[in-house]
């Protein structure tokens, strides 16, 4: 008897191993055959087809572009898509990320008739279109997500403002099942149990001397793609109008603004504050090592960089976004600044100068980020894929 087949998709080959893969042991468990269809050539995760293929997951390559404005290269990957999905006759697919999402939509659109037909999830890890965002967001991604909810069974959201948009443009019947979309908000990905592990002291020591840190200096760091969005320049900025000669500050990623970065820390002779770590493995003695994280971030759904930091007992100086409204409270287990050198120098300065506040608004993290266990995340995306 064949086993019955599970498909995730995402545009970038690491997003499965570094944020979905509890999901798809989920799957396996419940009996699927798990295949995963992405773009294994874009890099910014450092996971393969090897690494997957060692958790027992079938692995393709799909030729998605990041943007969707490459129109050749999606259309190429829209008709491997439909191949991939013929021929083998997939149950259920949950799809990430938004060009893989809406592609895999509309491949799947027309095998979604008769009592044997292919299931589809999306999760939205943050819409392109939110309160306060750019009209042109709304103009172009918003039309997109209506029309899309037509060939979705089930919407997951990861936060609160994203919920209550998609139940209203998911009220709409669907074509063939006659059906709405259903939409739930899920607590994202999950935090394994050893990101609330404290690293020893040696371990703190080491790795401050591996960036060429002493004890005394005050660490700032931030976890994420070195791109617009990230907005790591408001920080870099702020350090520079500071001229605090015990402050340093920690960047974990890699991504297509690394060199204009690199430029602006020259340019305001910052290369002994600012260190661009690259990709890191090691996240979490990383974080043990620092006294603060921060989080400039634009636009976010749930950034899971930031409960790792709450989880191993960081304070936050954070953007106001609608993900980060999830589980900051200003001036409780953080500091949310407005998008300015200004703000930001203002929140460094008074916990640089205060180990008290540092520690107490680190306990509020900590204690904050123990909802989002990865247990309870486990618990909710296994609910919902007996339930299809």
């Amino acid at each position: 008897m064949n086993r019955k087949k599970a498909l995730i998709t995402a545009t970038v080959g690491g997003f499965l191993p570094r944020f979905e893969l509890g999901n798809a042991h989920i799957l396996q468990e419940l009996g699927y055959e798990v295949h995963y269809a992405s773009n294994f050539n874009i890099r910014i995760y450092e996971y393969d087809m090897e690494f997957l293929k060692q958790q027992g997951i079938c692995c393709h390559q799909i030729d998605f572009a990041r943007s969707p404005g490459q129109i050749l290269q999606n259309g190429r990957a829209y008709l491997q898509l439909k191949r991939l999905i013929k021929e083998n006759g997939y149950s259920l697919i949950h799809c990430h990320t938004p060009v893989a999402g809406v592609l895999t939509r509309l491949a799947a659109r027309k095998r979604r008739k008769g009592p044997d037909r292919v299931k589809v999830l999306y999760t939205a890890h943050g819409f392109h279109f939110y309160q306060g965002g750019p009209l042109l967001g709304w103009l172009l991604y918003y039309p997109v997500e209506c029309r899309m909810s037509l060939y979705t069974d089930v919407l997951l959201t990861i936060n609160r403002e994203d919920y209550l948009c998609a139940q209203k443009f998911c009220a709409q019947q669907q074509p063939w099942t006659g059906q709405q979309c259903l939409v739930y908000q899920t607590p994202g990905a999950g935090l394994a149990p050893e990101r609330f592990v404290s690293a020893d002291k040696q371990q703190v020591a080491e790795k401050r001397k591996e960036f060429g840190f002493s004890p005394e200096n005050f660490v700032l760091v931030s976890v994420g793609e070195l791109n617009k969005n990230k907005n790591h320049e408001v920080v870099i900025r702020a350090l520079a109008g500071l001229k605090d000669p015990n402050l340093r500050y920690v960047i974990c990623g890699k991504g297509s603004e690394q060199g204009r970065l690199e430029k602006l820390i020259r340019e305001l002779g910052l290369e002994g504050t600012v260190v661009l770590a690259g990709y890191r493995e090691d996240i979490t003695p990383i974080l043990c090592s620092a006294d603060c994280f921060i989080f400039p971030s634009i636009r976010e759904g749930l950034p899971m960089s930031v409960l790792e930091a709450m989880a191993a007992g960081l304070p936050i100086i954070t953007s106001d976004n609608r993900g980060i409204r999830e589980y900051i409270v200003d001036e409780s287990n953080g500091i949310v600044c407005r998008n300015t050198p200004q703000a930001y120098q203002t929140a460094i300065r008074r916990l640089s100068q205060s180990p008290g506040l540092c520690r107490r608004m680190g306990k509020k993290a900590r204690n904050a980020a123990r909802q989002y266990g990865a247990e309870h995340a486990q618990a909710v995306m296994r609910e919902i894929y007996r339930c299809l």
